[in-house]
């Protein structure tokens, strides 16, 4: 059975004999269930006889999807004179033209949460990448590969050439997770759980020495020694107090893995007193203690307290040490 598409515009070819010749006709293509219904029709297609076999053009747009006889009525004087019916039905349809294989049409989307509390986590990476090779439509070949941020709700989506995949998820203060993703064409989901990395109580007290203090004539300097291996990849945040008021840090020279900063008075133009830093990986095997802090205070204030806190999961801090000396 011939098929075509519902719309698409054809022209059938109709051999007719009418005779005399001479004669002033009119032929009409139609297709419908039966010969009184027409469910789409070429329309009156005037021509003049030969008296032997002739070609008639007769266009013709097909109607909805569906199975349809084909009938040829041919009128002179508007009466029927000729009725043909077609030896095979039209079927009508909606032909899916094969994709390309460069056309992404997967989509996989899905929710990035915390685990335990099945919080959406907003601004979490997503990213995948194809264990598979296309040459796209420019001759290319190419490995597909995307990366995002989740939204406010959690969510991520990502339009793909169906195939296998390396998804991977990570948000600071999670752990990061990896897999693999079979992405077929259409539709597909894929929620993403986040474990949170909860600072063990030892980060209360193996994370630092407490402070010491050396003193020359006007400064009196205190140092934090802290571990990237325990504080690796968590937001640090330290404050500075003499007794309940805040006092600024102001940086006076950043070097390497360690950080100086001068503790001065209230209304300097450099004043802060809130610093914040997020640690890299140690460079020593294992770890140690291979980051410091040093802050000095001039002879004059006294009762300095520097308050140490770690950026938690939730997005808070949390209190891990009270410092300070007492002069």
């Amino acid at each position: 059975m011939p098929q075509f598409a519902p719309g698409e515009a054809k022209t059938a070819i109709a051999p007719i004999t009418a005779k005399p010749a001479g004669m002033n006709c009119e032929a009409e293509l139609f297709l419908g269930p039966d010969e009184l219904t027409k469910a789409a029709s070429s329309d009156r297609i005037p021509f003049v006889s030969t008296g032997a076999r002739q070609n008639v053009s007769l266009p013709i747009a097909m109607p909805s999807e569906g199975s349809y006889h084909g009938y040829i009525d041919v009128f002179t004087e508007g009466m029927r004179f000729l009725a043909y019916k077609t030896k095979e039905d039209i079927v009508v349809e909606l032909i899916e033209p094969e994709p390309e294989p460069w056309e992404p049409t997967g989509t996989l989307s899905g929710t990035v949460f915390a685990s335990g509390t099945n919080t959406p986590l907003e601004d979490a990476v997503v990213e995948v990448v194809a264990t598979f090779s296309i040459v796209n439509q420019f001759g290319v070949t190419e490995i597909p590969g995307y990366s995002g941020h989740t939204d406010h709700n959690g969510r991520y989506q990502f339009f793909l050439v169906p195939g296998v995949y390396i998804i991977k998820a990570r948000k600071t203060g999670y752990e990061p997770v990896e897999g693999e993703v079979n992405v077929p064409a259409g539709p597909s989901t894929l929620d993403i759980h986040l474990a949170a990395i909860v600072p063990p109580d030892r980060y209360a007290t193996d994370g630092g020495t407490a402070m010491g203090y050396n003193e020359n004539g006007t400064w009196r300097a205190m140092t934090l020694n802290y571990s990237s291996k325990y504080y690796t990849g968590i937001p640090v945040l330290f404050k500075a107090y003499r007794g309940d008021i805040a006092y600024p840090f102001v940086q006076s020279r950043e070097e390497g893995s360690s950080g100086s900063y001068a503790i001065e008075r209230p209304g300097t133009s450099r004043e802060i007193y809130e610093i914040r830093k997020t640690l890299p990986k140690s460079p020593y095997p294992g770890g140690g203690v291979d980051y410091y802090m040093s802050i000095t205070n001039h002879r004059a204030f006294t009762d300095l307290r520097v308050y140490m806190y770690l950026g938690t999961p939730e997005g808070g801090w949390k209190l891990v040490k009270t410092l300070g000396q007492d002069f």
